[in-house]
């Protein structure tokens, strides 16, 4: 069969039918740089970019949020706002949180509905499911915790024992607190350690 079509210098062409070759101008190649404002569009407001069938790249301006990473913000809709993921799989199964911060592979994987929390590292609170206003900074850090609120882990696999509670710091390599679902402890590059308030 025959082709029809017309194209311009630098314009990428592609098949709009069995036969029929098309461009459109904002998408060209000069032979050393592809230019294209929207790679792939779930509707007019999401702009995905994937590679080999996986998604790379997502940015939503309905909820102001941006991912860079494989397989980040895949589960994101409307009801999640003001998030940005960085890192393989960070964020990827927020369905209902907002403003929080995940950088690094698996940084705040599994959390669906938990809001402002920061995870700063590759497996920093990875397992937290639904709480807010935790701080998370190290790789793993906090990587156990599945419920609990207002923590500040920091430093590498600090906290790393800790599964629930409020209020706890955490700081310093393999800094781990005396209950692993307690609330108000401290410990500080394990020289330093109590609860706090007592």
């Amino acid at each position: 069969g025959s082709v029809s079509g017309s194209g311009s210098t630098n314009r990428v062409a592609y098949w709009s039918g069995a036969s029929s070759l098309v461009s459109d101008a904002a998408f060209t190649f000069d032979s050393t740089r592809l230019s294209a404002p929207v790679f792939n569009t779930t509707d007019a407001s999401t702009t995905l970019l994937s590679i080999a069938g996986e998604q790379v790249f997502k940015l939503s301006t309905t909820s102001k949020s941006i991912g860079i990473g494989l397989n980040v913000l895949t589960s994101e809709d409307s009801n999640d706002l003001y998030n940005i993921a960085i890192g393989s799989l960070a964020l990827t199964n927020i369905t209902n949180g907002s403003n929080n911060i995940g950088i690094g592979a698996n940084a705040l994987t599994t959390n669906q509905t938990g809001g402002a929390n920061v995870a700063l590292g590759d497996d920093a609170l990875k397992n937290l499911s639904s709480d807010s206003f935790n701080v998370a900074i190290g790789t793993g850090a906090g990587d156990d915790l599945i419920d609990g609120q207002y923590n500040v882990f920091i430093g590498g696999d600090a906290a790393t024992n800790q599964l629930g509670g409020t209020n706890n710091i955490a700081i310093g390599m393999l800094a781990n607190l005396a209950s692993s679902t307690g609330s108000s402890q401290l410990n500080i590059g394990n020289l330093l350690q109590g609860t706090l308030g007592s």
